[in-house]
């Protein structure tokens, strides 16, 4: 289906609860309508927003904090937790006011309803994450700078900015292009992203003008995101790193230590500061052993991180391809053509012959890609360094067989000009001993 061919309802999505084909259907006119007056769910529904913005606040505060952190951990997992189940408890009061009818109505929701379900199950993942957290940080005594390295906020800060630099750029563009906020949200994901499907693109000139600045910007923090996801990875291998190569330096002064033989109470000094000397200065078989160990580690790391980015990948291209096929069974989309659609957008390439008009199917579009893209982003950066290191270790190999080669071909010729020629056995072995020759010789 060509982007020229179907007709786009840029004035957003239907404002009732269930886009229902059948017009006897007696819906509200509001999807939060349902049990109470609109002020009511409006308040609840910006009570939990403020809740969870209010958690986020606190876990940044606490990690940039150098006391304690469990009171503040705690108070964000019980912020997250409220919100999340108030915003469930909306939901749940909205899909139980109006019941499915039929099994082909089940993904009829606008797309506020699909983005309130996101939302929630987000602050609960969250939720869940940080008590695990909290959980082994009380079993498990980390230093100020491991504590550092694992609560990264840069992560946090640089992700709460390229959301709200899309929720902006959405609010811009609906007021420009005259699109409802969720259609305009669906817009600049698609474009900071560079996937580009073009289904829904700016039509006036102040809209095309807006593109130059923002979305150069948007690609700058999208950048800026995927660098600090880059960093808290390599920091927490360093730190991994470095755990193991104390575990092994300690392990190996045991030994060392267990083998000693037994001193008098007056050598004990000496016992002292013999461990003392051996642990301040490491022998050379500890350095090459540590050497050994930091080198097995980097690999084994390298093959883990290109392992998981392609099962990742695979996952979310073809279970998301599963998804979309139910979502936009509407236009008539096969499996095939799923896969389609969701490979030409996890590779970026956009054509725009095919895109989703659902309301679920571009509500889950948004959260997809912006899953789908750093999970590529990591693949291709895994690749690249298992190539590299490919390379320089092809590279040494044939080096080196260059060298020998080299070396074996002198050690030809010089054995060549020691003798006669022809003599070749007696260039190799020496000249034969024979006692006629001594007695001619005398």
């Amino acid at each position: 289906m060509s982007n020229r061919n179907g007709s786009v309802r840029i004035r957003g999505e239907s404002r009732n609860p269930f886009e229902l084909p059948d017009p006897s259907h007696s819906v509200p006119s509001r999807w939060w309508r349902s049990a109470a007056p609109f002020p009511v769910m409006a308040v609840i529904a910006t009570i939990s927003l403020a809740l969870a913005a209010l958690s986020y606040i606190v876990l940044i505060l606490t990690m940039m904090c150098k006391r304690n952190p469990q009171k503040g951990f705690i108070v964000t997992i019980s912020g997250c937790l409220t919100a999340g189940a108030v915003l469930f408890s909306v939901i749940g009061v909205n899909a139980r006011q109006h019941p499915i009818v039929q099994s082909r109505q089940s993904l009829k929701y606008t797309q506020s309803y699909f983005y309130g379900i996101f939302a929630a199950g987000i602050y609960i993942l969250a939720v869940i994450l940080l008590a695990v957290y909290t959980a082994t940080a009380r079993s498990i005594s980390l230093s100020r700078h491991d504590r550092q390295t694992v609560e990264y906020t840069s992560i946090i800060l640089r992700t709460i900015t390229f959301i709200a630099f899309l929720a902006g750029g959405a609010g811009v563009y609906s007021a420009v292009e005259g699109w409802s906020f969720m259609d305009a949200l669906y817009f600049t994901d698609y474009t900071v992203l560079t996937i580009g499907i073009g289904n829904i693109v700016p039509k006036t000139h102040l809209g095309r003008s807006l593109l130059f600045p923002y979305a150069t910007a948007g690609i700058i923090t999208l950048g800026l995101v995927i660098t600090s996801i880059r960093s808290f990875g390599k920091s927490i291998r360093h730190m991994k790193l470095r755990f193991e190569l104390q575990e092994a330096r300690n392990t190996r002064l045991e030994k060392k230590n267990s083998a000693r033989p037994t001193h008098h109470e007056h050598n004990d000094s000496i016992t002292l500061s013999s461990i003392l000397s051996t642990t301040t200065f490491p022998q050379t078989s500890e350095v090459v052993e540590l050497q050994r160990i930091r080198s097995d580690f980097n690999r084994r790391v390298q093959w883990e991180a290109l392992i998981f980015f392609v099962v990742a990948w695979f996952v979310l291209w073809l279970l998301s391809a599963a998804v979309f096929r139910r979502s936009e069974r509407g236009q008539n989309w096969t499996y095939f053509t799923a896969l389609y659609f969701t490979y030409t957008s996890l590779t970026t390439i956009g054509y725009g012959d095919f895109y989703p008009t659902s309301n679920f199917g571009k509500v889950f579009f948004v959260f997809w890609s912006l899953l789908a893209i750093p999970v590529l982003t990591n693949l291709v950066t895994a690749m690249g360094e298992i190539g590299v290191r490919t390379l320089v270790y092809f590279a040494g190999y044939i080096l080196r067989l260059g060298k020998l080669r080299r070396k074996s071909g002198r050690g030809l010729k010089n054995c060549s000009d020691t003798g006669p020629p022809g003599n070749f056995e007696e260039a190799i072995t020496g000249p034969k001993y024979n006692r006629n020759n001594e007695h001619l010789d005398d």
